[in-house]
């Protein structure tokens, strides 16, 4: 359509930033995040947003799953480990997503079992997550070997009924959390609830860790991964 080929001619382009094990100290897998080259006049969520209202934001999210998709693919051998790929609920729920999720099973055999969504946290979507339809459509792509992640875990959308509902591989918490965590006893409280109740089969990630003090903190309380910029800024994989 018009605005995907008007997307190619903004040289759009995908980073890569790393998730960490971080008892082990190693890259697990890879977030996906798209970028606009040498645009100053938008932002990322305003693009997406100017998508929305114009109703092509299913062929957009689905044009960037696949393009980010295809080039991770093709980074050898970085793309033997999982790979994050943010999606609107939205998307999930159009008629044609089924169609969609066949096409990229038959054309990226080697990456089966490795990608990941991300249910995006947009509160304008807020409504679709307890759609039965929603968590149909869920069961289809864990059926299929995509594994699911709750993103923003904490501030977004989603909360605790969000995870007994959707049960999800992983939880993402949100970068609040990370902020100056060491020196907060209430978010260490709330980060230890949630790997209470995590079980065997959920990943819980932390995201946002910038400061060494934190990261330390994220140690002490046995978070078993982490993403943020102090591990690892998104950046053009090769």
């Amino acid at each position: 359509m018009d605005e995907i080929t008007a997307l190619k001619d903004k040289n759009y382009y995908h980073v890569y930033q790393p998730i960490w094990n971080i008892k082990e100290w190693k890259i697990i897998g890879y977030e996906s995040l798209f970028r606009i080259a040498n645009d100053q006049e938008i932002s990322i969520e305003t693009f997406f947003e100017e998508a929305r209202e114009e109703n092509y934001l299913y062929e957009l999210d689905t044009f960037l799953i696949n393009s980010t998709i295809e080039n991770f693919q093709s980074l050898s051998p970085r793309s033997k480990k999982p790979l994050f790929v943010n999606v609107f609920p939205s998307t999930i729920l159009h008629k044609g997503f089924k169609m969609f999720v066949s096409t990229l099973i038959r054309n990226f055999p080697t990456m089966k079992g490795k990608i990941v969504f991300e249910l995006n946290e947009t509160i304008l979507e807020s409504a679709l997550w307890n759609m039965p339809l929603f968590k149909e459509r869920l069961s289809i792509l864990k059926a299929n070997q995509f594994q699911i992640a709750i993103d923003d875990f904490g501030k977004g959308v989603a909360n605790f009924q969000s995870i007994m509902e959707i049960s999800p591989d992983i939880i993402k918490v949100d970068r609040y959390f990370s902020n100056n965590l060491a020196f907060s006893p209430e978010k260490q409280k709330f980060v230890n609830h949630l790997l209470d109740i995590a079980d065997e089969e959920m990943k819980i990630i932390l995201e946002g860790i910038e400061e060494e003090t934190d990261l330390a903190m994220t140690k002490a309380l046995r978070v078993p991964f982490g993403q943020g910029f102090l591990l690892g800024k998104p950046e053009i994989l090769v």
